[in-house]
């Protein structure tokens, strides 16, 4: 694979993450890396996300935890990111299922993926597909053209 990057993918996992949780996250982030050309951001705050999701515009995708306990606060992001991004991918997984969620808000989603059912193949390509789909949506005609001639 090229060295060269284009694009992150963001990976929101709160703070109180398990080794099980981030060994798995970081096998993801390594087929990613192995299957394109996307560098992984890993955040685990919510304010260091929000920071990165509305300030940095390389984030192609976002994959994002789920937790019953913050859903208030999740709901507000969510509402936040949509407000300034309509097509930005949002993928959420959850260690305790999305139980919780408004239909405004699944309808604001990409995605949604088992972090322990799914393999980390399936997740991974996921999270690539819904990447280089919304770089289709962003990328003008004659820039893609560009890349696409640039990177031949």
């Amino acid at each position: 694979m090229e060295n060269f990057k284009f694009g992150k993918i963001l990976v929101f996992s709160h703070d109180n993450c398990s080794c099980e949780k981030q060994e798995r996250l970081e096998l993801i982030a390594d087929q990613i890396a192995m299957t394109s050309n996307y560098d992984i951001k890993f955040v685990d705050s919510m304010e260091d996300f929000e920071n990165v999701v509305f300030f940095d515009h390389e984030v192609v995708a976002v994959f994002m935890e789920y937790c019953k306990d913050c859903k208030e606060k999740f709901a507000e992001v969510l509402k936040k990111i949509r407000t300034k991004n309509k097509h930005l991918p949002i993928t959420l997984f959850s260690t305790t299922g999305v139980n919780g969620l408004s239909v405004e808000q699944f309808e604001d989603i990409t995605d949604t993926a088992a972090l322990y059912d799914d393999t980390v193949e399936f997740i991974a390509g996921r999270l690539v597909r819904h990447a280089k789909h919304y770089e289709t949506i962003i990328v003008s005609p004659f820039m893609k053209s560009l890349v696409d001639y640039a990177g031949d």
